[in-house]
């Protein structure tokens, strides 16, 4: 009977261990899943701050100008506050001169105006000896190659003169209607100095930027 009980036993095992077997064998192997999760950038402790860019504002060249303003042609504009009125003729006196400044006996500033069409406009040049005329269909001078039109937001042209002594820069400035033209004439003149072979002259240039002084004026009426 123990023989019997035995042997059984040992079947039994035979065919547990076989069905253990086919199972292992018959069902797919199961692979793990693997999750790729994002990198996450953590601030590093005591991190420094970038440091934002420092603009520079442009610095305005007339903040302590004088203003110049003429109520009868309707017009304004800044001029150096070292320039003071004077009584002197003016440069270009066939126009009629509304104002004039100077300072140091080298450094003049005119300000004159030509009352009419511009059509019937004529800028003389005396150290020259030439008279310059607008066309106003083409927005050109006779000769054009004596007056640059200027880049700035007024219609102007800029013409030089001078001689041995003196040099000037004539801005032209005709109004929106050209039923006006405003002539603004910056002059400097040579220093006289004494050398050892006797007096001599040195060049003056101008002490204020012609666009800056422009880049103010504007027609009023």
């Amino acid at each position: 009977m123990k023989t019997i009980l035995i042997a059984i036993l040992a079947v039994l095992s035979v065919t547990l261990a076989g069905v253990l077997t086919w199972q292992k064998l018959t069902q797919p192997e199961v692979m793990p899943v693997v999750i790729n999760q994002p990198a996450v950038n953590h601030p590093a402790v005591n991190q420094p701050v970038a440091k934002q860019p420092v603009v520079n504002q442009p610095q305005d060249e007339t903040a302590g100008w004088q203003t110049y303003k003429n109520e009868q042609y309707g017009f304004e504009m800044k001029y150096p506050s070292k320039y003071v009125a004077s009584n002197r003729e003016g440069y270009f006196p066939k126009n009629k001169v509304v104002a004039t400044f100077s300072h140091d006996n080298n450094y003049f500033l005119d300000v004159a105006v030509f009352d009419g069409s511009i059509k019937n406009y004529r800028f003389e040049d005396p150290s020259a000896g030439g008279s310059f005329m607008f066309n106003s269909q083409s927005k050109k001078w006779t000769p054009e190659e004596l007056f640059e039109k200027i880049d700035i937001d007024i219609e102007a042209y800029l013409y030089k003169t001078g001689d041995s002594l003196c040099g000037s820069k004539v801005v032209i400035i005709p109004n929106p209607a050209y039923s006006l033209v405003v002539e603004i004439v910056a002059t400097t003149c040579a220093t006289q100095i004494e050398t050892t072979s006797g007096l001599d002259y040195v060049a003056t240039p101008l002490d204020f930027d012609i666009k800056e002084m422009l880049s103010t004026f504007k027609f009023i009426k």
